[in-house]
């Protein structure tokens, strides 16, 4: 029986190890949406798949559907935002918005625009020189903006210039400084309403 190959970029959010060397992976994927994905001998050392598929990597990933789950035949690793994995603090920031894209992402509906915003960020944390305040800046307004984008986000006039997937730069983490608090109530509040 002859399996469709689907072709796209994806952003690997999390992954947990399954057996000895096989690992089940979640993908926020660029035109298929969040997808679970099993990785069969990824924890080999032989393995090609290993780096590009390592957790919050970025990759041109062809897959399979299987009868229960999906699956990789192959990858190549893009090095988009390379310099992340290098910064702990960066790399903890990009891991917590990971997190709740897992958490908030629910089946494999296409979000174009959502996935370009996660690529955007982890190249902006990537190049840029940034404080421990302008970090949580970029923590709460990517959180702002995927509660806003899967429509979970809370209609509060103050932070409504601050969603919508901006696009991020020095300036805007320098605006949005004096409303991070508030912010960051109003996400609190938006995901235990979500009761996700």
């Amino acid at each position: 029986m002859a399996y469709h190959i689907y072709t796209t970029d994806g952003i690997v959010l999390g992954s947990v190890s399954i057996g000895e060397s096989n690992r089940y992976l979640y993908v926020l994927t660029k035109n298929l949406g969040l997808l679970g994905v099993r990785a069969q001998g990824i924890r080999e050392l032989r393995s090609k798949l290993s780096f590009a598929l390592a957790d919050f990597s970025h990759a041109q990933i062809a897959l399979v559907r299987g009868k229960d789950v999906w699956r990789v035949t192959s990858a190549v690793p893009f090095s988009s935002y390379q310099a992340l994995f290098f910064d702990g603090e960066k790399l903890r920031v990009f891991a917590r918005i990971a997190s709740l894209l897992r958490r908030l992402v629910v089946g494999e509906t296409e979000h174009v625009a959502l996935f370009d915003f996660i690529f955007r960020t982890a190249v902006f944390l990537a190049a840029e020189k940034l404080t421990a305040k302008e970090l949580a800046c970029v923590e709460a307004l990517a959180a702002l903006s995927i509660l806003d984008a899967l429509g979970y986000g809370e209609k509060t006039f103050s932070l409504e210039r601050f969603a919508g997937l901006p696009r991020l730069d020095k300036e805007l983490l320098k605006t949005f400084e004096p409303y991070h608090r508030k912010a960051v109530m109003s996400i609190s509040r938006s995901l235990r309403e979500s009761h996700l």
